[in-house]
C-alpha cells in the first residue's frame, strides 16, 4: 500500500509480535506505530493500552477489522490517533493517515509542554509538578521505592524586585532554575510552583529522609553565591 505513493520514501519495520514490536519500539527510531490489535501474543483493546503506556511519544494508528470498530473507537478515546479498517483504504489514504497523525501528535505535545511548563524558567509549572510528581508518586508507590520531596522558597525576592527591578528578580528566579537543572537527574521532577517557590520530586533506593539531595542542593547554592558575585 504505502509503496503506491512514489513521491513519498518511507522505511517499514514489521513485527508479527507485539513483543517483537516493543523491542523494535525501544530502538527510538520509529516516528509512528501501525498496530494491528489482533496479533499471536495479544488481542482487543488490551494491544492497544499495553503499547500506549509504555511508548507515550509515539503516536499510534490502530488497524481494525469490521467487527473491531467498538473496541477501535475506545481505543482512540484512550489516546490512539486514528483507527483504519482493514481492506477499506489504499495508499494514499494510508499515507495521509500517518502523516496527519504524526502532525496531530506533534501539536499536542507542543500544546501538553505549554500547558505544563513555566514560561520564564523552561520548568514544569506548578500544574505539571502535580501531574508528574503524581504520576511518580504511583510508581513508587507500585515498586515499592523511596521517594524524596524538596520545596526550595528564595530569601529576599520582594527587596530584589523593589530595589534593583523585575528584570534582575527574573535572573534570580532563571539563576535558580539553572542550579535546579544543574543539580538533579533529568528522570527527577523540577517545576517552579510560582513566585519564588521551587519543588523537586523523585525516586531514590531507600524510604530515607532526603538529606542527600538536599545537601547536593545546597552545595550547588553555596557554590553559586560564592562566585556569581552577586
Amino acid at each position: 500500500y504505502l509503496e503506491d505513493d512514489a513521491d513519498h520514501a518511507l522505511v517499514l519495520d514489521h513485527a508479527p509480535l507485539l513483543e517483537e514490536g516493543v523491542k523494535l519500539l525501544e530502538e527510538g527510531r520509529a516516528d509512528v506505530a501501525l498496530l494491528d490489535l489482533n496479533l499471536p501474543d495479544s488481542s482487543g483493546l488490551t494491544t492497544f493500552t499495553s503499547l500506549r503506556a509504555r511508548f507515550q511519544d509515539i503516536p499510534i494508528i490502530v488497524l481494525s477489522g469490521l467487527d473491531d470498530r467498538e473496541i477501535s473507537t475506545m481505543a482512540v478515546r484512550e489516546g490512539a490517533q486514528d483507527f483504519i479498517v482493514k481492506g477499506n483504504f489504499d495508499g494514499k489514504t494510508l499515507f495521509r493517515a500517518i502523516l496527519h497523525a504524526i502532525e496531530r501528535h506533534q501539536l499536542y505535545r507542543q500544546l501538553v509542554g505549554a500547558a505544563l511548563s513555566d514560561e520564564l524558567t523552561g520548568l514544569c509549572n506548578r500544574r505539571g509538578f502535580l501531574a508528574l510528581a503524581g504520576q511518580m508518586f504511583k510508581s513508587a508507590q507500585r515498586l515499592a521505592r523511596g521517594a524524596f520531596l524538596l520545596y526550595v522558597d528564595l530569601d529576599g525576592m520582594k527587596s530584589v524586585n523593589d530595589g534593583l527591578g523585575h528584570r534582575e528578580g527574573d535572573r534570580m528566579l532563571k539563576d535558580m532554575a539553572d542550579i535546579l537543572r544543574d543539580c538533579f537527574r533529568e528522570a527527577d521532577v523540577v517545576a517552579r510552583l510560582g513566585g519564588d517557590e521551587f519543588a523537586v520530586f523523585g525516586l531514590q533506593e531507600t524510604h530515607l529522609e532526603a538529606v542527600e539531595p538536599k545537601d547536593r542542593l545546597l552545595g550547588k547554592i553555596a557554590a553559586f553565591n560564592a562566585a556569581s558575585g552577586r
